[in-house]
């Protein structure tokens, strides 16, 4: 089911619960619950969604569906048929929908008790109605009930007598300034589709400086949990939530033993009189009002206070398995016998990959390859888990669908699952144990959004932290070849440097210069240039060691620093680089000789020595090997000398 601007259905889950033990029936209950009509953020929307897909319906033996509130058609077609196809019996809660019973409030009968008693009781002739969306089967009624009663009474409506709004609050404000701009005057009463509607219009009237009910009176209906506690308290229609979640799984367990079950099956909600219409309530009936309102007043606070260190908890998470214990211990008295937060693997992966610097490259970003629009993969890993009854230890174990860990062998027990998601994008979900006593406290959807901001924040500041990174790495790295550039080399070469002088070892610098570079250009174009180039860094990389700090710092020029072991080892070094030229040249069938001039220097650790003095010192004996080059014939290979300019890179 879909909340009702972020407000669970919490009367139905309930009344499932107290019927399947009332009855003594070997049932439990599953509740998929999400919060999407609140948004106009489709895409997060979307992401709610996801919950809808993490059942395999054929593994149930009976769902009931509440798709009232779904406001994307596709998403409450697809639901349905879902059902249609897993074969299964299924009962609607509300709305109707063909070939499925439906249990639904007769709002037609309780709109007309409520006409009757506002035109007999006191006598109104001017009325006003503020319906509810006209995609609502619940409305519709509501509307033809209030019409049909005023054409009996011979009471015209016109059209500008009648608007047509959302059922909160905010919208009840609108509607009545709707209203005020078609009329001059008020009406004696104003008919509203909730009670929250009804509340907005009594907020409107006050702070325009009229008063309800000696200037006009106002009614609800669906009996919002407010308006019992809302001054003046509001005429409105008793709750039969409870009731109603009584009935559908009447109706279900009925349908499931192969009964026959009637099309809809009807809920009469009762008449509640309050002050809003006029009505008289007896100082019992406010005693007991107050002191109810006490009572849920100081549980609201408590809940608030730790909604408030929950917050506070939750920015200093830095792991989804923090985020997930920080919700656990906080809502203790809400979170049932068994709390769950089960996540996809691929999440938990790329975490770590970031963490550990193994992320490639930019295009595994988390929201383009990591994720799925469409779902949740079939393993899941299960992220936290904390449970009283069971023995065992599941905590990152990989789970196939729902079951066997989610499976409940207890009659009478349930399960809430609300969806965890970045956007459009599936994460995971959450899942709390035999909470339906405790959903009419609305915490639920609140922490689940809490949580699933705090672990999206996370992730954004990994993202950033490898974009950093990343931008770092191409600051300080070559384009061309993959190592370090001259920035790389000022930056990380003073580092080695300092770091190997720390622990008593000498330093070794290399200054490499690549011979004829400009000819080779000049004669067989910048890609043969680029090959060489390409040559002298695989030559350092290779012979080096991992130790060394290879470095690209000119056009020709590289640097190399490096822990000195002994005279012999730098040698065969140098000497092994220079083979390693050849060796490319030879391999890539280069038109000419690969060859470098290398000059060298060993620290020597004195005070006044720096490594700006070593490299200095290395490159003059660079300088000296390569005059002696310079009085030598570039070698080349081909044939045609000076003239092969058809050479392709290999």
């Amino acid at each position: 089911m879909d909340s009702r601007n972020r407000q669970m259905h919490s009367d139905w889950p309930k009344g499932i619960v107290q019927q399947i033990k009332k009855a003594g029936e070997d049932a439990v209950l599953y509740t998929f619950c999400c919060a999407a009509n609140w948004s106009r953020d489709q895409a997060y929307n979307n992401g709610e969604y996801s919950i809808f897909h993490l059942p395999d319906l054929s593994d149930f033996d009976g769902v009931i569906l509440d798709v009232s509130n779904i406001r994307t058609r596709q998403v409450a077609e697809g639901i349905v048929e879902r059902v249609r196809m897993a074969g299964i019996p299924a009962v609607t809660l509300e709305k109707q929908v063909s070939g499925f019973p439906c249990v639904a409030v007769d709002c037609y009968s309780a709109m007309t008790r409520m006409m009757e008693h506002l035109r007999e009781s006191h006598h109104f002739q001017n009325f006003w109605l503020m319906a509810g969306p006209k995609d609502r089967d619940v409305s519709r009624q509501i509307e033809a009930s209030f019409r049909d009663y005023l054409k009996s009474q011979d009471i015209l409506i016109g059209e500008a007598d009648v608007c047509y709004q959302d059922l909160d609050i905010e919208s009840g404000r609108e509607g009545f300034c709707k209203f005020m701009e078609r009329h001059r005057k008020l009406p004696d009463v104003i008919v509203c589709a909730s009670d929250a509607q009804a509340i907005g219009v009594c907020e409107e009237l006050k702070a325009k400086g009229w008063s309800v009910p000696k200037d006009v009176a106002v009614t609800g209906f669906e009996c919002f949990e407010g308006a019992y506690y809302y001054t003046p308290q509001i005429t409105t229609v008793s709750r039969v939530g409870e009731k109603m979640g009584a009935m559908a799984v009447k109706a279900l367990l009925s349908q499931i033993k192969g009964r026959t079950v009637a099309d809809v099956i009807y809920c009469e909600p009762s008449l509640v009189t309050g002050e809003s219409s006029g009505c008289h309530v007896t100082p019992e009936d406010m005693t007991a009002v107050m002191n109810r309102r006490i009572v849920e007043r100081m549980e609201i606070n408590a809940y608030r206070e730790e909604l408030l260190a929950l917050e506070s908890t939750l920015m200093q998470c830095r792991s989804m398995r923090s985020v997930a214990k920080a919700l656990s211990e906080h809502m203790k008295s809400v979170s049932g016998s068994a709390f769950y937060m089960i996540c996809d693997p691929r999440l938990e992966r790329y975490s770590n990959a970031i963490d550990e610097g193994r992320v490639g490259n930019i295009e595994e970003d988390l929201s383009i390859s990591v994720l799925s629009r469409t779902g949740l993969p079939k393993e899941m890993q299960v992220v936290y888990a904390r449970e009283e009854r069971e023995r065992r230890d599941p905590m990152d174990q990989m789970v196939s669908g729902m079951f066997p860990l989610l499976d409940m062998d207890v009659a009478g027990d349930d399960m809430l699952l609300l969806p965890l998601h970045f956007g459009a994008y599936a994460v995971g979900y959450f899942a709390f144990k035999n909470v339906a006593e405790h959903l009419s406290k609305q915490v639920y959807l609140r922490i689940a959004l809490m949580a699933q901001r705090r672990i999206e924040e996370m992730y954004r500041e990994k993202k950033v932290t490898y974009m950093k990174r990343r931008l770092e790495a191409l600051y300080k790295t070559d384009s061309l070849t993959g190592i370090s550039n001259r920035m790389g080399y000022q930056r990380d070469g003073e580092s080695l440097y300092r770091i190997l002088r720390a622990k008593g070892k000498r330093t070794v610098a290399l200054f490499c210069d690549l011979d004829h570079l400009k000819e080779i250009n000049d004669t067989y174009g910048h890609r043969a240039g680029d090959a060489a180039i390409l040559g002298m860094a695989a030559a350092l990389k290779d012979c080096c060691g991992q130790n060394a700090l290879v470095s690209r710092t000119g056009g020709d020029e590289f640097v190399v620093l490096a822990p000195y072991t002994s005279a012999d080892e730098l040698e065969v070094e140098i000497e092994d680089i220079r083979m390693a030229l050849r060796q490319h040249a030879t391999a890539r069938h280069l038109p000419y000789e690969l060859t470098a001039s290398i000059g060298f220097a060993i620290s020597c650790n004195s005070r006044d020595e720096t490594l700006e003095v070593l490299i200095h010192t290395a490159d003059e004996k660079m300088y000296e090997e390569k005059e002696r080059h310079r009085r030598q014939n570039l070698t080349l290979r081909s044939q045609g000398k000076m003239k092969n300019k058809s050479w392709q890179m290999v």
